[in-house]
């Protein structure tokens, strides 16, 4: 195996962890706008794969096996009106270094459609055991602050 095709079937392994995981999340969000959010992303990942599988396709192989990243997926609950204390706590890991949210806007131009929040060297599950954060979507901008 050469080194371009090592290297092409370990990213193609990675892309296709990553894009198991927006599809988790995906299942997970019920409002429609960040849904569609949600599905654009996942049909640009759907897109980069196409292109690995074809670069894989020249040296006679074929995309990894789904699953055989180190990335794996997380098995996201379905959350309804009363979200549970710990419904995401399979898809925040905890080596994640920051925690963001992404708002959808037509003027994107004239808009803050996201927001990261640092986590402390703890890791970021430690932090959202003990403090409470809280995402705001506005009418032009996406905030996380701390709870008051």
């Amino acid at each position: 195996m050469s080194e371009l095709q090592t290297l092409l079937t370990e990213f193609a392994a990675e892309r296709l962890a990553l894009l198991e995981r927006h599809e988790a999340s995906a299942r997970i969000v019920s409002n429609y706008d960040f849904n569609n959010t949600y599905q654009y992303v996942i049909s640009r990942e759907e897109t980069h794969l196409s292109w690995l599988q074809s670069a894989l396709a020249e040296y006679g192989a074929m995309l990894p096996a789904a699953g055989s990243s180190s990335l794996p997926a997380p098995a996201a609950p379905r959350v309804t009106k009363k979200v549970e204390a710990g419904a995401f706590r399979s898809i925040l890991d905890d080596e994640a270094r920051y925690l963001g949210a992404v708002a959808a806007y037509r003027d994107l131009n004239n808009s803050k459609w996201k927001a990261l929040s640092p986590a402390p060297e703890t890791g970021l599950l430690d932090f959202v055991r003990k403090h409470k954060l809280i995402v705001t979507v506005g009418k032009s901008e996406v905030k996380i602050g701390p709870a008051n």
